[in-house]
């Protein structure tokens, strides 16, 4: 990704005044990201901010000892399929999607590891679009600003 994209993100958040919590060390990152098998953008966006908060979006943390309280429900938890309370725990799904949002009311916004594209969860119905992870975050913040 480029240093664009990072400033796009930077920008973003910025002008939503969205709740950020310190990124992880990048070695963390790397093997947290690498596991679930996340495109590039999400590295860029983890390196800006661990996770991040606006109304009813959540963009999910990555799980950091040092702040449980914070990070609890995180990445780990969301795409274990004995804790997670996305995708009804399905197992196929949660092989084929890596959840990274909570976009409000019990939904989930997930990566297609097979075919790198964004979905949604919206009243229990998977949705999958074209649209890049700047592009998400703006539509749900956006949205989540006008609630």
């Amino acid at each position: 990704m480029s240093l664009d994209t990072s400033e796009g993100f930077d920008r973003l958040l910025a002008s939503y005044s969205v709740r950020r919590l310190t990124p992880r060390p990048v070695d963390v990152i790397t093997r947290e990201l690498n596991v679930l098998g996340l495109a590039e953008e999400f590295y860029v966006l983890y390196m800006i901010s661990n996770g991040l908060n606006f109304g009813r979006f959540r963009m999910l943390p990555i799980e950091s000892s040092e702040d449980p309280k914070r990070t609890w429900d995180s990445l780990q938890r969301a795409n274990n399929p004995k804790l997670s309370k996305y995708l009804g725990a399905d197992v196929g799904l949660l092989k084929r999607l890596a959840v990274f949002a909570d976009i409000g009311f019990g939904d989930c916004a997930a990566f297609d590891r097979q075919e790198p594209s964004i979905w949604y969860e919206e009243d229990g119905e998977l949705h999958q679009t074209q649209v890049t992870l700047l592009e998400f975050l703006e539509t749900n913040l956006r949205e989540a600003a006008e609630l």
